[in-house]
C-alpha cells in the first residue's frame, strides 16, 4: 500500500517547474511509514516522518525524523541543508 501527497509548482503558462512528495503513508505489511507536512508562508515545508511495526497501534514519536524543503523563487523545490530522507 502506498499513498503519497505531491506538491507541484508551475510557471504562468502552466508548465510544471518542479514536484516533490511531501507526505503520505506506505506499508509493506510488516512496517508502516507515515509522513506529514506543514507548509509555511515563507515557503518552507517541514516534514516529519515515522516508521513503526504495523502491529503497533500507538505512534512512537522518538523514532521520527524531520527534514525541510524550500520552494525557491524559481519554483524549484529543494531539500534544505542537504538533508535528504532515506527511502
Amino acid at each position: 500500500m502506498k499513498y503519497q501527497y505531491f506538491l507541484s509548482t508551475f510557471d504562468r503558462d502552466g508548465n510544471q517547474i518542479s514536484n516533490a512528495v511531501i507526505a503520505g503513508i506506505q506499508s509493506d505489511g510488516d512496517t508502516v511509514v507515515r509522513s506529514v507536512a506543514t507548509i509555511y508562508e515563507n515557503k518552507i515545508i517541514r516534514i516529519v516522518e515515522g516508521e513503526q511495526p504495523a502491529s503497533e497501534a500507538q505512534y512512537v514519536h522518538n523514532q521520527s525524523r524531520a527534514y525541510q524543503m524550500e520552494i525557491k523563487k524559481s519554483g524549484e523545490i529543494d531539500f534544505l541543508e542537504g538533508i535528504v530522507p532515506t527511502e
